[in-house]
Order: structure tokens, then C-alpha cells, then sequence
């Protein structure tokens, strides 16, 4: 990436806090983790736990915050580029514009990589070199996600209905919707950086622009569970994914 100043624009779309209306329920959830609490402990490959053994301590529920941003990084910029031009055997000049061009022998412009290490006498061709400078539009897109800590969520969230989180339903129960640890502008932050890149064979930036235009924070509900194995003294945290199912299990901090 070539340092050099560019002419950056920037349009961000209102944040909006939205939440998940899909609930597997409380009675479900707890089920997951009956069936699956002895996975906490597969780790143990000579003694695991039975049934048994392995007791719920806790069950709660959440509702866990990700940021969302996705926008598309717009560059217009100009390079120069030599375009070779073939021309009949016997010519031994051009004449354009006033520049007068002599011919060298190269190899055909179409000619593929192969072709060019298998190469013959007969076939190079006589060329002119014409130097122009080209003006080129470039667009990348790209999206980040943030868990409420600011650390980027490697997967990808829950495709459900969502609505517009209601103040009242925070008000009712604030202990249950967990906070942001980082500010939601962090996302657009890690999105730029992402993005806004200068292409390796720009010469001049005519403008730069990049579009956010989807900028939320989505809280979807999920299900922690305490396991303990009293035999081992251990204890395991399970989460169930409160719109999917979904069960994962992590060491207890």
C-alpha cells in the first residue's frame, strides 16, 4: 500500500439497536444442556463423567450485544500503462501525434504464460510501445462484527427476524441485557482500516469514498450454564444460542 494523501469521504448510516424476536425458550434450552452437559468434559480422554455426575449449578438468561457494520470502499484513481501494439513486418516507423515510434520484435501481447516459456523464433512479432494513463474505479466491500468486548466475531450471527429493542423490555429486566464493553463506532473504526486501502499501481487518487450503510447494534438472547463434575472439581460453562440452539462449551474463568 503506496503512502500518499487521498481525498476520503465518508457516509455512515444511523446507528440502530435491533433485537432478535426468536426464542427457543427457557425450558428448551435447559433441555440442550441436560443432553449435551457430559461434551463439557470430552476433553478428558481416559475418565469422563457419567450422567450423573455432572450437575447444573446455574442456568441463566442473556442478552448478548454484537455491532455490526458493512459498507463498500469506492476508490477512483489514475496509472499509467504501456500498451504494445503490433504492427505489419516491414514497418520500420509509426508517426502519432508528432511522436515518432520505431519497432521493436516482442512477443504477441495475447501470448499466455505457457506459450511464453515454450517459445519460438518465429513467434516474435514487431511492436510499438504506446504509453497511456488510464483512469480506473475500484470497489470492495467488506463487513465487520464485534462481540461486546470489541473482539471480532469469527462467525456469522444468526439469520433471524429482528424488530427495533425496546426500551421498556431493557427497563424490565437491565440485569439480563449485558453492555457494550467498547463504543459501537469501534466497528466502523476496524471496517475502515479494512477497506480503505490505495491500490499498489495508483499514481494520482481522484476521490475516495467509503459507504456504511448498515451500522447496528443487535442484542440476541443466549443461555449460560454452570456444569460442575464434583468428582474432577471442575467446572464448565455451556452457552446455548438462544435463536439457534446452537451449544458451545468453554473452560470457567
Amino acid at each position: 500500500m503506496k503512502l500518499m494523501r487521498i481525498p476520503l469521504t465518508e457516509t455512515v448510516a444511523k446507528l440502530e439497536y435491533l433485537m432478535s424476536v426468536v426464542d427457543i425458550t427457557h425450558t428448551r434450552a435447559f433441555d440442550i444442556v441436560e443432553r449435551n452437559k457430559l461434551n463439557a468434559f470430552k476433553h478428558h480422554i481416559i475418565k469422563r463423567p457419567k450422567p450423573e455426575d455432572v450437575t447444573i449449578m446455574k442456568f441463566d438468561k442473556y442478552y448478548e450485544p454484537f455491532i455490526v457494520a458493512e459498507g463498500e470502499f469506492t476508490v477512483l484513481y489514475k496509472r499509467t500503462r504501456t500498451y504494445a501494439v503490433q504492427v505489419d513486418d516491414h514497418v520500420v516507423e509509426v508517426e502519432i501525434m508528432g511522436n515518432k515510434l520505431k519497432p521493436i520484435k516482442s512477443l504477441p501481447p495475447h501470448m499466455g504464460i505457457w506459450e511464453r516459456f515454450f517459445r519460438r523464433k518465429k513467434d516474435y512479432v514487431r511492436v510499438i510501445a504506446l504509453e497511456g494513463r488510464e483512469t480506473l474505479e475500484m470497489k470492495t466491500k467488506g463487513y465487520v462484527i464485534l462481540d461486546r468486548k470489541g473482539n471480532e466475531y469469527p462467525y456469522s450471527l444468526p439469520h433471524v427476524e429482528l424488530s427495533p429493542l425496546r426500551e421498556d423490555f431493557v427497563q424490565r429486566e437491565p440485569e439480563r441485557y449485558l453492555r457494550l464493553e467498547v463504543y459501537p463506532d469501534k466497528a466502523v473504526e476496524t471496517l475502515r482500516r479494512r477497506l480503505v486501502k490505495v491500490p499498489p499501481d495508483a499514481e494520482e487518487v481522484i476521490s475516495a469514498n467509503l459507504r456504511v450503510h448498515t451500522f447496528q447494534v443487535i442484542y440476541y438472547p443466549a443461555y449460560y450454564a454452570e456444569l460442575y463434575w464434583k468428582e474432577n472439581d471442575e467446572v464448565r460453562i455451556a452457552r446455548v444460542d438462544g435463536s439457534t440452539g446452537k451449544i458451545e462449551f468453554y473452560p470457567s474463568k
